[in-house]
């Protein structure tokens, strides 16, 4: 709210002196015509000047308005000054604001940068350190699985022919012995006989544990019959009804069949310990037109919940790797119908 100030101009003071006097010659007046002065009356009468005091009072009104124009225009600009001053400042501050917005912009776009880079190098380093240990996981497999060959090797060698000169022996003594008496001969003719069951029993333990080190079949048959005979050992062993559908023609890298039969041993194994299963199949198919191999294993068990699988399923687990690391596609379902197996690989 604009406040106005007391004027003080000197027209005041000579309208007050204009108003005394002409107060003073009205009261004079006034006298006179009281003490019937008339002829006096008369003569100030002429000489009185109402017509000059109103012409002051009117230049002095004139005066004051014109004064108050001015200071009201003088105002005016005053607050017109004040106003553009205050845009001025409001968009000093504006500008500020906006400046320093920009500069938030700026330094949260550069942290959001450097934590982009940081995120960068850390999944870089996360990438590598994976790579590293999956090569390294597929190096101790393929050390691991030369060692098993060796071993197997090995043992098939040293032990099968200590085997088959306990065999040889055993039929010379058993031909050396019909030249005893009755009553010597029963009691050899057992412990031989005692002996050749043993050799039998030692020569499929053999056999079993060189399987499961190596697969001896897989190299001299192929995998097709590889596979058939696992799936016919497994029949036996479980007591299961073994579905199996092999195609001929399957012509695969050693490594390649090596890791397919080891998931269809794993995958066996692991269907005989929990599954609880009566039936299972093993499909072992090619596709001509895309130019893959696919290895199903299915079984009709229990199941299990393949997302809430426990850290330490070391045999799934392996499965995948193998498979992985040959570039094959893997695939694992699981409900209350059964789990499926797949593997895929280009020929």
């Amino acid at each position: 709210m604009v406040q106005t100030t007391k004027p003080s101009l000197p027209e005041f003071a000579l309208l007050r002196t204009e108003v005394s006097d002409s107060l003073e010659e009205m009261h004079t007046l006034m006298d006179l015509y009281s003490s019937g002065q008339q002829e006096v009356l008369q003569l100030a009468m002429s000489h009185y000047r109402a017509g000059q005091g109103i012409a002051t009072v009117q230049n002095v009104e004139q005066r004051y308005q014109a004064a108050q124009t001015a200071q009201i225009e003088k105002t005016h600009k005053k607050i017109a000054f004040f106003l553009r001053l205050s845009q001025l400042g409001v968009a000093l501050v504006s500008l500020a604001a906006l400046l320093v917005f920009f500069l938030y912009l700026r330094k949260v776009k550069a942290d959001r940068a450097l934590q982009l880079a940081r995120q960068e190098r850390l999944e870089l380093i996360v990438q590598q350190r994976t790579a590293s240990l999956f090569a390294l996981a597929s190096h101790l497999q393929d050390v691991r699985d030369q060692e098993r060959a060796a071993l197997a090797q090995e043992l098939h060698d040293e032990l099968g022919a200590l085997i088959t000169v306990a065999k040889l022996d055993v039929a010379s003594l058993t031909a050396t012995m019909r030249t005893f008496d009755d009553s010597k001969r029963k009691e050899v003719e057992d412990k031989l006989t005692h002996l050749q069951q043993i050799l039998l029993q030692l020569f499929a333990i053999k056999r079993r544990i060189i399987d499961r080190l190596f697969p001896t079949t897989l190299a001299s048959l192929g995998l097709k019959e590889a596979l058939l005979l696992l799936v016919q050992q497994f029949a036996t062993a479980s007591g299961m009804a073994v579905h199996s559908q092999l195609d001929d023609g399957i012509v695969l890298p050693e490594k390649t069949q090596l890791m397919l039969y080891r998931i269809a041993q794993e995958a066996l194994n692991n269907i005989s310990k929990y599954a609880e299963a009566t039936e299972v199949h093993v499909q072992l198919t090619r596709n001509m037109s895309t130019r893959t191999v696919s290895l199903v294993i299915e079984d009709n068990g229990k199941g299990f919940d393949v997302d809430r699988m426990p850290a330490t399923t070391y045999g799934i687990k392996g499965m995948q790797h193998r498979a992985q690391a040959l570039g094959a596609t893997w695939s694992l379902s699981s409900g209350a119908q059964g789990t499926r197996i797949s593997v895929e690989i280009g020929e």
